[in-house]
């Protein structure tokens, strides 16, 4: 059955991603050098690379990957995506066995954990685009790899490979770069504490990890492109480390923890099994929790002061870690802070607004939501049959959603690509496309771009596309 379903999930996925468009970062990483020509080889790709690290994004081994995909139009990543999900939701679900060490319920794990994926509304813009799906959907998988050998194993049991791993790992991503160092640290602090390490070798190894680790982020984040990209921040760029945190913080909190949000409920589902724990083990913050949480998601709904879902958010924080201790869950603590700190880490970038890490964010505290609630479920009981049935009808209902979102937007796509191609058959200078609406709009990225010359990316549209320079496009209604 567990095969079956993730077939099935496979194909529906697959048809998702031809239903979506060429747009936005896609366009000009389609050329050679951001030029006319496309992008065709392994060279080009290299050269593109050189270039882009001194002049555009250090990411040169994630954004090799996007090019090669480009190379094919979106027709190859449109199988290889659903795949990467696929990874994605059984290593999500691979984990939550692994923690609760309950095997025989791995059906509804992957079907929770396949929730958990159609649940990100606020992120659907970078699953089905592929430079966005390339530097996060991807990403994620080698974020899940290296916790769950970390989990397995920590750091010490294979020193050199450990070492070679968070080299590897922290060179390809600032997110992952950041994720290993927090990581490495945190696990240093519990093995000094809690396993309480003193001999030389231990240090050793852990400034051997920290070096690499650091070494690898330093790749990315001195690389003259990351240079080029702060000067270019204009205002942001005079303020002040604390006058950066003032704007962001509070910000960076409402997009992570902003409760009742149909568009994220991820802190809300957070909130509920961390009640649902206090509620099972009768725990004497059981009712302070439950009532400050309510109160500040609630009173940031209705005041529209960001600053509550911070302190929400440090609750929040405090409450799972609590869990965490009480369960001897180290190294589930030591992952929970590094995330923390991957997504805070925005607040000195104009970055800090848009939160695509947020991304990784959400999976790993559906994770962590996913072990808080079957650790503490009778799987004899009655109740259990209507908690599968809940679950088998969300899965339907979320996937059923998600391939409507997807119809309506393929149907806008193939309506577009056949007026391009009637304009360029008859040579007219204005192209109507239809337009995306609301709220299908919100699962796009640049849902109705380019609608005129003003957009960013349109010389790279018009040359996708073959059409004269001279062109004008209109969204229409």
């Amino acid at each position: 059955m567990c095969i079956l379903l993730l077939f099935i999930l496979f194909f529906l996925l697959l048809y998702c991603c031809f239903q979506t468009f060429i747009i936005n970062d896609d366009l000009p990483y389609s050329f050679f050098l951001r030029g006319e020509n496309r992008v065709s080889d392994i060279r080009g790709i290299i050269i593109n690379q050189i270039f882009d690290y001194s002049n555009i994004n250090p990411r040169i081994f994630i954004h090799s990957v996007v090019q090669a995909l480009l190379i094919f139009d979106k027709n190859l990543w449109s199988f290889i995506n659903p795949m990467v999900i696929i990874t994605t939701i059984v290593l999500m679900s691979y984990l939550v066995m692994k923690v609760i060490d309950k095997k025989d319920n791995r059906l509804l794990i992957i079907c929770m954990s396949a929730i958990s994926y159609f649940l990100l509304y606020n992120y659907k813009h970078l699953i089905y685009w592929v430079a966005g799906s390339v530097n996060y959907v991807f990403v994620f998988v080698i974020m899940l790899l290296f916790i769950i050998y970390y989990y397995k194993n920590g750091f010490n049991k294979k020193p050199w490979l450990s070492t070679l791993i968070c080299l590897c790992v922290s060179i390809l991503h600032e997110s992952l770069g950041i994720f290993v160092v927090m990581t490495v640290i945190g696990d240093f602090i519990y093995n000094l504490i809690v396993s309480k390490e003193k001999d030389k070798s231990f240090y050793l190894k852990y400034v051997r990890y920290l070096i690499v680790a650091v070494l690898g982020l330093c790749f990315l984040m001195f690389a003259p492109s990351t240079f080029g990209r702060f000067e270019s921040e204009g205002v942001w760029a005079t303020y002040s480390l604390f006058q950066k945190m003032a704007i962001s913080i509070p910000v960076i909190s409402n997009n992570l923890f902003g409760l009742f949000n149909f568009y994220n409920l991820f802190p809300t589902l957070l909130v509920a099994s961390i009640i649902f724990v206090f509620a099972k083990t009768k725990d004497k913050f059981l009712w302070p929790f439950a009532v400050i949480s309510i109160l500040l998601g609630l009173g940031a709904l209705t005041f529209d002061w960001l600053w509550l879902t911070f302190i929400l958010g440090i609750i929040i924080f405090l409450a799972q870690a609590y869990i965490f201790l009480k369960n001897k869950d180290y190294r589930l603590l030591v992952i929970f802070v590094a995330i923390y700190a991957v997504v805070y880490a925005l607040m000195v970038t104009t970055e800090y607004e848009v939160g695509r890490p947020n991304y990784y964010f959400c999976l790993i505290i559906s994770i962590l939501t996913m072990i808080n609630v079957l650790r503490h479920i009778n799987f004899e009981g009655r109740g259990v049959k209507v908690f599968n049935a809940i679950v088998a009808v969300t899965l339907l209902v979320v996937a059923a959603f998600e391939v409507n979102i997807y119809t309506y937007i393929g149907e806008i796509k193939k309506e577009r690509e056949m007026a391009i191609l009637e304009a360029k058959e008859s040579g007219s200078k204005i192209i109507e496309l239809k337009e995306i609406k609301e709220p299908y709009a919100k699962f796009h990225i640049d849902p109705n771009s380019p609608n005129n010359s003003s957009y960013w990316a349109y010389k790279s549209f018009l040359d996708y596309y073959g059409l004269d320079k001279d062109v004008e496009t209109k969204i229409v209604k």
